[in-house]
């Protein structure tokens, strides 16, 4: 079972916000079918909630491992597509029960080739087959797997391997893909919610301006919002955040082992027997003891060995240790999470009033601003752009409250085509320039004045000389305008 997609929330740095809501009954397990590449930003931002006072037991997924090492982890081998022979031949020494046709019971002793002459004359041939060799109360019984009707493995733990090794056959068919269950613990009828972040393509912003010579400029806003999950997005309450809040990526779902030193271990030589002479008088001097390097090792690790014994150390754990470990048993307390929903510092919210339906792998076209602004037609010049004439632009100025992001602007003029401009963020209160064609009806003569003249400055502080230089040039332009309306040239 899987809970409905309830709410999306898609910020431009390339991660969007699911969330799914719904009704969990007694203890149920719900199901979330993700690509491989999302299993790391799940790992990393899974948000589950019973808000019923039920629990959340355990969240299992799939191993990241491939399929062929799965199953060869398994009891029953099913790599490369094997036979009923190859099969039988892995469960030798097991108890089976075979039909043919009467049924009976017997332990596996193994698989053999038999070549049988088949057809007579010009048709005559040789084939082989398998036969299953098995120990019966009567003795041994060798059958044709021909002839074979049934085979049932007894022992239920090899039973169930092998149908585990079916389900992992199953979910391998689309090897890009899967499966996190999530399991909730309760009784009746509860809420409950499962949120999560994951990799998603940036929405974007077209923009269309219409000028109008007795009217103010209306802009109309589309965002570009691509849904290339594998579920179909119905119903839902879309978001779209302008802003980017610091999002990173780590291989959560990769396994991790963290290497160790090889020790070997030290080896001592064991003691020689030896042989004594005659005794000794009591007057007789005695030869003082060895005291070789190898003679006073052994003494050291006697030594240590003794205090192993004796004086251990103790491996109870101390009242700290458990009074931590009774406050990390508290951490499967909820937390109620707090959701944006407006603008904050350098985030702003697009909130989409009706439900959003959108096909997976699917795109769509969605309206987010249409408001009248304020704005002033000029004329920009730029001797690198162009020697001769000016660009037909616009200083547009934002008078709504909405955050206008970057994107293209397609302008039309008194209902024509005036030409294309891009924009960059326009926050509520600023205006921007925007050029969108030649002016073709304006030319501009630029000429230069007196040369290049270079101004030097020198001071002297605190015992070190600044020197500043600086050209000027004395620039006169010549602005010609053949249009009967009057303009403005920056």
């Amino acid at each position: 079972m899987a809970l409905p997609l309830s709410k999306i929330v898609l910020y431009s740095s390339g991660v969007g916000y699911f969330q799914h809501d719904g009704t969990v009954h007694n203890s149920m397990q719900l199901d979330l079918r993700l690509h491989t590449n999302q299993i790391n930003d799940l790992l990393k931002s899974l948000v589950v909630q019973d808000f019923g006072g039920g629990k959340v037991s355990t969240v299992t997924y799939g191993s990241h491992d491939p399929v062929s090492k799965t199953l060869g982890s398994f009891g029953i081998n099913l790599n490369g597509n094997p036979t009923l022979g190859q099969i039988l031949t892995q469960v030798r020494g097991e108890p089976v029960e075979v039909t043919a046709p009467n049924p009976f019971v017997g332990t596996l002793l193994g698989v053999e080739k038999k070549a049988e002459s088949v057809g007579e004359g010009s048709q005559h041939r040789l084939i082989e087959q398998e036969y299953v060799t098995l120990l019966t109360e009567e003795g041994f019984r060798s059958l044709s797997l021909a002839n074979v009707q049934h085979i049932k493995l007894i022992n239920p733990s090899l039973n169930a391997e092998l149908h585990q090794a079916l389900a992992a056959l199953v979910t391998n068919h689309d090897a890009q893909k899967k499966t996190v269950s999530i399991t909730f613990d309760g009784t009746g009828n509860r809420q409950a919610r499962v949120a999560y972040l994951t990799e998603i393509p940036v929405w974007k912003t077209t923009y269309r301006l219409i000028l109008d010579e007795d009217k103010a400029p209306y802009m109309q806003g589309w965002a570009i919002v691509e849904n290339q999950t594998s579920q179909d997005w119905d119903n839902v309450t879309l978001s779209l955040i302008s802003g980017r809040p610091i999002s990173f990526t780590m291989d959560l779902y990769q396994p991790l082992y963290n290497p160790r030193p090889v020790v070997q271990p030290e080896l001592y030589a064991n003691l020689k027997p030896q042989t004594y002479g005659d005794a000794l008088d009591e007057n007789t001097p005695m030869a003082p003891a060895p005291s070789t390097r190898s003679e006073m090792k052994k003494e050291r690790l006697l030594g240590k060995m003794a205090q192993g014994l004796v004086g251990g150390r103790s491996h109870i754990p101390a009242e700290s240790d458990m009074a931590a470990a009774k406050e990390m048993s508290r951490i499967n307390e909820g937390v109620t999470p707090t959701a944006m929903a407006e603008d904050k510092g350098e985030l702003f919210e697009y909130r989409i009033d009706q439900p959003v339906t959108i096909a997976k792998h699917q795109s769509a076209l969605l309206p987010i601003i249409g408001q009248t602004l304020q704005g002033q037609k000029v004329s920009l010049y730029n001797q690198r752009v162009n020697v001769k004439h000016p660009l037909n632009g616009y200083r547009l100025k934002n008078t709504s409250d909405l955050h206008v992001m970057q994107g293209p602007i397609t302008l039309f003029d008194s209902g024509t085509y005036a030409g294309d401009a891009r924009i960059e963020d326009l926050p509520p209160g600023q205006d921007r320039l925007i050029s969108y064609a030649l002016d073709l009806k304006t030319e501009v003569e630029p000429k230069l004045e007196g040369g290049t003249q270079e101004l030097a400055t020198v001071s002297l502080k605190k015992g070190t000389m600044l020197i500043s230089r600086r050209l000027v040039e004395d620039r006169t332009y010549l602005v010609k305008n053949r249009d009967t309306k009057a303009k403005t040239v920056l």
